[in-house]
């Protein structure tokens, strides 16, 4: 298929610093570590407040729409680059844009979004942007992967019913069960390649108990 930018598609970078990825991007956004929410919320107020987002789908397929119009109408551009460090006016355009062009991707980065405090909540802010534009359940939209690899999240990666698994001993494929598991003694031993599940794993107390039991 080529590459995404020999087909025309416009690359922006957010981040704390400039890597490697914002060296290939159109435009680079420096952000102030751990105001990723901010970010979002103030492009969810451009969005609404504009009337850019997708009324049907909206309706069709969320809930809390006015809730969160109430929640994010404080909270514009100017209040947002106090917090990001990226100016207002750009804030402003970079909401216009997700809104108008389709399909739109947001590519959180795996997990690094979750490693600071309220990453959890930043995360949930940035995964309401696609539902506001109606970017979910469309080709190059939505929330899109840092790999190749299809996403396999704990049995969210599928709105289809699966075939549920028949009873066995299965290999634990998820971190919380990897801990479970390395605790009652069904690991006993672990083999990593390029990882540190230490860093990456929120609860890294529990991971470094278990680890310490297989000892």
């Amino acid at each position: 298929m080529g590459d995404p930018i020999d087909r025309g598609a416009k690359i922006i970078t957010i981040d704390v610093r400039r890597t490697e990825a914002a060296a290939q991007s159109d435009e680079v956004m420096l952000i102030r570590p751990g105001s990723d929410a901010a970010l979002a919320l103030a492009m969810m107020h451009v969005i609404i407040r504009e009337e850019l987002f997708d009324a049907d789908f909206v309706a069709a397929h969320t809930v809390g729409f006015e809730q969160l119009s109430e929640h994010v109408r404080p909270l514009d551009p100017q209040w947002a680059a106090a917090e990001t460090g990226i100016a207002a006016d750009t804030i402003t355009t970079l909401a216009r844009e997700y809104a108008n062009i389709k399909p739109a991707m947001i590519v959180l980065g795996g997990s690094s979004i979750h490693k600071g405090r309220n990453g959890w909540q930043a995360a949930r802010a940035v995964s309401c942007l696609p539902a506001l534009i109606g970017g979910y359940g469309i080709a190059g939209g939505g929330l899109g992967p840092r790999h190749g690899s299809q996403a396999h999240g704990g049995a969210l990666s599928r709105t289809s019913v699966l075939v549920p698994r028949l009873p066995g001993n299965y290999v634990p494929n998820q971190m919380t069960e990897i801990t479970a598991a390395l605790t009652d003694g069904r690991i006993r031993a672990l083999l990593m390649f390029g990882s540190n599940i230490l860093s990456s794993f929120p609860d890294a107390d529990s991971i470094a108990a278990a680890l310490s039991i297989t000892n």
